[in-house]
């Protein structure tokens, strides 16, 4: 995905035509087939250093212990760090439904949710050593019970995400249900709809470039969503914007 400066010109508005449903022409292909594109590797700060994720393999455990001294070690890290290492603003959810105590940790905290979930991250002089020594940081996670159905999650006795809640069942939608609602009807038609999940996958994902300057930062991420970076950024690090 390219940076900011690269994005696309607004197309005029087309008088009396919405531009949903409408062919419109792609203006933002020339340049990516001519090798012209702007990416965030193509950017070059001094000094500038890599940081590398580590992440949980298991959907749901405890996390029992993180022992980072071999990745420390290995040639050209500069620093590694867990959730206690940062005092960093958890990630809120972004649904003011959502009940309190249910925002996201930058780095787990005692336990993990999800497949993927950042337990460390490594920082190094090069990409090449961060990954290497990424590798190295051993991370003793005990399972817990798991689910990925989501009828499963709704169930009573299922494993729960957020145990103080006591429910996987954040947020209802719709009216209370009317046992009686379709009792003079013809015909009553009962059917379960199942929707495939959908995940965007950018050709460059989880990439950004921070500069610190005076009293700020000066971030290049490749997004859509620049301003929702921005704010949780500054939320975490606890800047105005």
């Amino acid at each position: 995905m390219a940076t900011g400066d690269d994005a696309a010109p607004i197309l005029p508005a087309m008088a009396g035509t919405s531009i949903l449903g409408t062919a419109v022409k792609r203006v933002e292909d020339p340049r990516f087939i001519r090798g012209a594109g702007g990416y965030l590797p193509n950017r070059h700060i001094e000094g500038a250093l890599h940081m590398v994720a580590v992440r949980s393999a298991v959907p749901h455990g405890k996390i029992e212990s993180i022992d980072t001294s071999e990745a420390l070690a290995a040639t050209g890290v500069v620093a590694v760090y867990t959730a206690h290492d940062l005092e960093t603003n958890p990630i809120p959810s972004g649904n003011s439904a959502v009940p309190k105590g249910c925002d996201r940790p930058s780095l787990a905290i005692d336990v993990v949710r999800f497949a993927g979930e950042v337990v460390a991250v490594v920082v190094a002089e090069s990409e090449r050593a961060a990954v290497d020594a990424a590798d190295l940081v051993w991370v003793n996670i005990d399972p817990l019970p798991a689910v990925a159905d989501l009828f499963q999650a709704m169930e009573e006795d299922a494993p729960l995400v957020f145990s103080h809640l006591g429910t996987n069942v954040l947020h209802q939608d719709g009216t209370d249900k009317q046992p009686d609602l379709f009792a003079d009807a013809d015909v009553v038609v009962t059917a379960k709809f199942r929707n495939q999940r959908l995940a965007a996958v950018p050709m460059e994902p989880n990439n950004a470039m921070a500069y610190p300057t005076p009293g700020g930062l000066d971030v290049w991420v490749g997004s859509q969503n620049v301003f929702g970076h921005r704010s949780q950024i500054a939320d975490a690090l606890e800047m105005g914007v």
